[in-house]
């Protein structure tokens, strides 16, 4: 996958002794990041795949009635909650076999084979890092009872030797229902503290309609913006829009002296059509036509 560097160094190619110019990294660098941010605009806006990020784990404790955005969030897809999840701080995460282990806890009071869980407060291990994890089984590893999980997927990243922090919970199958911010506001005059079952955004936080009655675990669903890229960093979209945004570059440098709105406009041009052609193109579902008939 390439770098930014990479499509830096390619887009001097187009700019070698443009008007006698001398472009550095660093101003390149950041055209790249323009064109990065006007992608993602337009991206979201489709509410494509390419800004996915598909969940982040929270905890909404006792009391609590709103929480903080994902990192980069911009835009809630859907919000999940469950009210089995429980806080370690002796747990070991270890990548051969894929287990979880903690030696105080017994798993089974929370989670079945098959549950799909996910995971906030580790080091290494979180939802937002390795994805949604399934339980294969839950099993005695000698020290405890059921204070071992098994994890069907290779993710489980080595972390800790029993002093590690995480908190567990499974995805749940009730969802948090999105309303206005003003019907949240209306509600909490009725219903003081209870499950949550409507969200709205309120600034940089999720609020919800109720005091939380009881430890709930958090799934969320969300768009996610780009990072700001530096030189070393891997282009995003696994390379899909390289050459897009190495064009983009080449637009911006070579608009560098000038108004840059007309760059602007003919850059998100260039990006609505690439998005919409590859958006048919990944959507496109062959039908086969029965020749039974």
């Amino acid at each position: 996958m390439a770098t930014a560097s990479q499509i830096i160094a390619s887009a001097r190619y187009d700019l070698k002794e443009y008007k006698g110019q001398k472009m550095d990294t660093a101003e390149l660098l950041e055209y790249l990041n323009r064109a990065v941010i006007i992608l993602d605009g337009i991206l979201i806006s489709k509410d494509s795949d390419w800004v996915h990020k598909n969940a982040i784990s929270v905890a909404l404790s006792t009391g609590q009635n709103k929480i903080t955005m994902p990192t980069r969030c911009a835009s809630v897809r859907s919000i999940w909650y469950d009210t089995n999840l429980v806080t370690c701080t002796d747990l070991t995460f270890t990548a051969s076999g894929d287990t979880i282990i903690s030696a105080a806890t017994d798993f089974s009071d929370y989670f079945a084979a098959n549950d799909t869980i996910g995971i906030s407060g580790s080091t290494s291990n979180d939802t937002d890092d390795i994805g949604l994890l399934s339980i294969y089984s839950i099993g005695d590893d000698g020290a405890g009872s059921n204070n071992k999980l098994t994890i069907n997927e290779d993710v489980i990243v080595d972390e800790g030797t029993a002093d590690a922090t995480g908190t567990l919970m499974k995805v749940g199958s009730n969802e948090v229902l999105k309303e206005s911010l003003d019907y949240i506001y209306y509600l909490r005059k009725f219903a003081a503290t209870g499950s949550p079952y409507y969200w709205s955004y309120e600034g940089t936080n999720i609020v919800f309609d109720r005091q939380a009655d009881d430890d709930y675990g958090l799934t969320i669903h969300y768009n996610q913006k780009a990072a700001t890229l530096a030189t070393d960093d891997n282009m995003p979209y696994n390379g899909e829009f390289d050459e897009k945004l190495r064009a983009a570059v080449v637009m911006f440098a070579k608009q560098r002296n000038n108004e840059l709105d007309s760059v602007d406009i003919a850059i998100e041009r260039m990006f609505n059509n690439a998005v919409m052609t590859k958006a048919i193109r990944r959507n496109y579902v062959p039908v086969f036509a029965k020749l039974d008939f």
